[in-house]
């Protein structure tokens, strides 16, 4: 299976600017964010995306509806660092071959 596209895992500040250098390489986003935000820092930033998931990104349920087994690499810049671990061990196991960025 390709791995072609890029999954943010937080829509904080940091995800959302790593969102639009993605796009700015031509690259597929899919993201997960525990709860829509009530207002974007890049107003646009919902376009930009494949697809955007709302809930808990170390669910492999959720992993697996971001099609983990066709991810590149999975940025995980939630705001909570155990989030961010619980979240690369859960993609590990489900792809081995995704690299992971905390």
């Amino acid at each position: 299976m390709p791995l072609d596209h890029f999954l943010v895992c937080g829509l904080g500040s940091l995800g959302q600017h790593c969102v639009v250098a993605l796009k700015d390489f031509g690259m597929e986003v899919i993201a997960i964010e525990q709860l829509p935000p009530p207002s974007w820092e890049i107003p646009n930033l919902p376009d930009l995306l494949t697809e955007l998931i709302i809930g808990d990104c170390r669910q492999p349920s959720l992993l697996e509806q971001a099609k983990i087994s066709e991810c590149r690499a999975a940025l995980l810049v939630t705001t909570n660092e155990r989030v961010n671990i619980e979240t690369a061990l859960a993609i590990r196991q489900l792809n081995p071959q995704t690299r992971r960025g905390i």
